[in-house]
């Protein structure tokens, strides 16, 4: 995916760096002000104590995937390096962050 601002990932974003993510156009106009600009905001998961877990190092466009509702607007995504976890002390998302790292077959 093209970047928009900011910049891709690079050997330097690895297990021993802070986590870093690229947030795509949908992500950015759903969580910031349209004045605002992402880059070097932080963001996390589900609750509030994971809020500051990623950096936005970069944007991206929109890309829709097969299979995710291809006929509806892009939904806001993220996307890490697979170089680097987060180190979650909440059980699931320990598991969470273990599975989001591997592609898993598909059961058709």
């Amino acid at each position: 995916m093209r970047i928009l601002r900011g910049r891709g990932f690079t050997e330097a974003d690895n297990e021993t760096t802070a986590p870093v993510a690229i947030v795509n156009e949908a992500f950015v106009k759903r969580f910031f002000k349209s004045d605002e600009d992402p880059l070097a905001q932080h963001f996390g998961l589900d609750v509030p104590e994971l809020a500051g877990t990623f950096s936005i190092v970069g944007v991206v466009r929109d890309a829709k995937f097969a299979g995710w509702g291809l006929s509806q607007p892009a939904r806001p995504m993220f996307y890490v390096p697979l170089a680097q976890n987060a180190n979650y002390s909440n059980e699931m998302m320990k598991k969470l962050e273990m599975r989001s790292h591997f592609i898993a077959e598909s059961c058709w």
